[in-house]
This record gives structure tokens, sequence and C-alpha cells, in this order.
């Protein structure tokens, strides 16, 4: 749009005809419109709801990020999986690898492969940060 001009016509499309074909009327271009990610509006699922911390204990977590669907900090139990932490952060995306999965422990990275069975059963510690990287050429 140019300085100065404003947008006369607003629409709202909902998620489910995002998907659909769009077919633009009344002579409008596809530069008159505006594409806004729909995923930061999800609402949270139940077990991701805030829930009340009992005074003076701060609750643990452990932060997910890199290519996954929702990154950001994820509730610490005793028996979380780092495989368990990337499912509960809404998994990888389409363009997360499971093969270089990084945990980084106390100032030191340690790498996991999460398509191994052996793998997907190592545990988090609190204040863990773990790092799904991006797939390579060649899909890894």
């Amino acid at each position: 749009m140019e300085a100065g001009k404003s947008a006369r016509n607003v629409r709202v499309i909902s998620k489910w005809t995002l998907r659909d074909k769009v077919v633009c009327k009344h002579r409008a271009t596809m530069r008159n419109f505006i594409a806004i990610s729909l995923f930061a509006m999800l609402p949270l699922d139940a077990a991701e709801k805030q829930q009340p911390v009992p005074q003076g204990k701060t609750p643990a977590v452990i932060t997910v990020g890199g290519y996954v669907r929702r990154p950001g900090p994820v509730p610490h139990t005793k028996d979380l999986t780092i495989y368990g932490a990337i499912q509960t952060a809404g998994g990888p995306s389409e363009f997360g690898s499971m093969r270089r999965v990084k945990v980084i422990r106390d100032g030191k990275v340690v790498n996991f492969d999460l398509t191994k069975d052996e793998q997907k059963s190592a545990l988090t510690l609190k204040n863990d940060t773990i790092e799904v990287p991006q797939r390579n050429l060649f899909g890894r």
C-alpha cells in the first residue's frame, strides 16, 4: 500500500478457508492481502494452561526452541523425556529434524538422535534448553 493511503476494506478469512483456494473479487490483487499465521492464536491445551503456583515456589520449566510448532517454556516433571518435551511443544515443524536435537544442560551441549528408540527415553532435567534443528537437504 502506498504511503498516505488507507485500506478501504478489511476482510477476515477464517482459518478453514486459508487452506482453500482464495478467489479475489472486485479487482483485488494479492498485494492487497496480508498473511497472518494463526498458530500463535490457537488456544493452549488443558495441560499447558496456567496453573496456580504455591507461594514461595517457582515452577520448574525447560525451554524448547528451534523448529517446533509452539516454541517456549514447558513445565518440567521428573518423568518428562526430551522426546515428550518436544511433543508438548507441538512436535517438530515440517522443517524440524529429530536426528540432531541439542540439549543445553549446565552450559554443555549434548546431541540426541530421537529417531532411535533407545534415545527417545532420555529424561530432561530442570532448566534444560532443547533446540530442534532444521532439516538438511536430504530430509535429515
